[in-house]
């Protein structure tokens, strides 16, 4: 008899320490964090209004990030966001100038992007007197890995510190403006030069006013009243001068079209409904669905129609997603529609349809364990009253 309670005290003991093993795995694994630092450049130029300023937002410590979804926020008397660019990262980026919200999923053939660096570019247009300076910093929607196990980086803010111009030789101006001034052997981004010259380097994202550059290149600004020689320009255009032995690639700028029926929807979890949304776009320019920056499968995850375009997201592919806000994208050739919508948990069950289950798994190993403990107690005892 003495043996039959040693054995049930050794059950009950180990229940106990699978139950704080259990415990502690749940413990670690809903504990995961990040010591990333991503960090919006501080600049100190002259600005003016009407110039434009380019700010790299840049990442270290990277743990390795399969997503982001960060929304830029600055002092909108004082600037407009014009583009947000790409770093030098393989996969899909959605930068929206009118909502601030920048995001990026990450190419599936890489998984997660492990390097620290420049994440992204953020152009911005002087609208009003900085001489106290502008601070722009970002609010962090998403930020995961591969795992899909949310990071939480440290965000340090930037923005513009204000110097007065003049003059640089051999090196470099960023975000800012040089009025009257030279640039030699240097490169100017995200800034402008009036009435100057650039020589032997290159204007990134600004303009050049009655002057010229010769032997470098102009990428997305203008050149007016001047030339080009030996060099190129993309994504821009040239105005009363002329480009001689380079090339001009592209222009025009990215269209935001509006959502004119479903914007800010909402689909209930195991309900038998789809979702749609109208865009104001010709249809002959769409060409993708993205949903929180993921590119959907045509005919699988959604239909899309004429009547301007009309995108409806499946049932199926709806209930793979989570309860919460989604962010849908809506590509053409020559720019994208966007909106949230909202995935909403089905009231009518007592089954959770999200979140993390363990506590409820726990506490059911934690009632058959001791209930099989307490059912063999029982039993040893009627046996030991019988003797």
């Amino acid at each position: 008899m003495k043996n039959r309670k040693r054995v049930l005290s050794v059950l009950l003991a180990l229940a106990v320490v699978f139950t704080m093993c259990i415990t502690a795995a749940v413990a670690v694994d809903t504990g995961s964090g990040s010591a990333a630092k991503v960090t919006v450049e501080t600049v100190n130029k002259a600005v003016k209004v009407g110039d434009t300023v380019t700010l790299n937002v840049s990442i270290a410590g990277n743990p390795g990030f399969a997503a982001f979804d960060f929304t830029v926020k600055y002092d909108e008397g004082k600037l407009e966001l014009a583009k947000a660019e790409k770093g030098n990262i393989d996969g899909s980026f959605m930068g929206n100038k009118d909502t601030g919200k920048v995001n990026l999923l990450v190419a599936p053939d890489k998984k997660e992007y492990t390097e620290d660096g420049v994440l992204f570019t953020l152009t911005f247009n002087v609208k009003a007197d900085c001489t106290d300076g502008a601070q722009v910093t970002l609010e962090t929607t998403t930020f995961k890995n591969a795992q899909n196990d949310k990071l939480d980086p440290t965000i340090v803010a930037g923005g513009i510190n204000v110097t007065t111009g003049g003059s640089t030789t051999g090196g470099s101006t960023t975000g800012g403006s040089t009025t009257g001034g030279s640039t030699t052997g240097g490169s100017t981004t995200g800034g402008s030069t009036t009435g100057g010259s650039t020589t032997g380097g290159s204007t990134t994202g600004g303009s050049t006013t009655g002057g010229s550059t010769t032997g470098g290149s102009t990428t997305g600004g203008s050149t007016t009243g001047g030339s080009t020689t030996g060099g190129s320009t993309t994504g821009g255009s040239t105005t009363g001068g002329s480009t001689t032995g380079g090339g001009t690639t592209g222009g025009g700028s990215t269209v935001v079209y509006k959502i004119i029926e479903g914007a800010n929807g909402s689909w209930t979890q195991n309900s038998d409904g789809t979702l749609t949304v109208r865009v104001d776009g010709v249809f002959s320019k769409f060409t993708d669905v993205k949903v929180d920056g993921k590119l959907l499968i045509a005919g699988k995850d959604y239909t899309a129609k004429s009547g301007s375009t009309i995108v409806t997201l499946s049932k199926d592919y709806l209930a793979t997603l989570s309860v919460g806000q989604h962010t849908l994208t809506v590509v053409f050739n020559d720019g994208y529609g966007e909106t949230t919508f909202a995935v909403t948990p089905d009231n009518t069950t007592n089954n959770p349809q999200t979140g993390d289950h363990s506590g409820i798994v726990l506490a059911v190993v934690v009632l058959l364990v001791s209930g099989g403990a307490l059912t063999v107690l029982g039993i040893a005892k009627k046996k030991s009253g019988k003797c």
